[in-house]
């Protein structure tokens, strides 16, 4: 039934999140395929390149990798800190370019477009 996300969670480049729920801060690495009926709890990291297959359910604050992707273990308290220092750079990186764009005259199309 669609895709949740929940808040302060970071995707990386190119991963695939298809009919799943990804609790709050979650760390989503590069390329990780999430697959249908899939439940991350709160608190969890998916490595970079996992594939968790469909209805696949993880409890919280899970360090989830591999192909299929398994729980290896609980995330510390220093790991989930960083997970959230993460998410919150993003959108200060976002607000910040949206200043500058909105300062240049808001976005602009190239030349011949």
């Amino acid at each position: 039934p669609g895709v949740v996300v929940g808040a302060g969670v970071t995707v990386g480049h190119r991963a695939v999140l298809h009919s799943c729920h990804i609790g709050d801060d979650v760390l989503v690495g590069i390329s990780a395929t999430v697959l249908d009926d899939v439940e991350v709890g709160e608190g969890s990291i998916i490595a970079a390149g996992s594939l968790l297959a469909p209805g696949s359910v993880f409890s919280p604050r899970s360090l989830i990798r591999g192909t299929p992707g398994k729980r290896i273990r609980e995330v510390s308290a220093d790991e989930l800190a960083w997970i959230k220092r993460s998410a919150e750079r993003y959108v200060d990186l976002a607000k910040r370019y949206m200043g500058i764009a909105e300062e240049q005259g808001g976005l602009q199309k190239k030349q011949g477009e």
